[in-house]
């Protein structure tokens, strides 16, 4: 599974996140995606982490 393809999935859900290359201290960056938290409604975080979870379990769209 490659981070970028699931931070491509969810931005087409309109979920801001990024893949950890930009933030890499190493020339071996991992598949990771970094989620940052800002002000936001507790309901609609929840509903964006549970779809993260479901785009990364299920591999949806990818």
């Amino acid at each position: 599974m490659r981070a970028d393809k699931i931070v491509a999935s969810l931005h087409q859900l309109q979920i801001s996140v990024a893949t950890a290359e930009p933030y890499a201290t190493t020339t071996n960056i991992p598949h990771a995606i970094r989620i940052a938290l800002a002000s936001i409604d507790i309901n609609l975080l929840r509903d964006a982490l549970i779809k993260i979870r479901e785009i990364i379990e299920y591999q949806i769209d990818l």
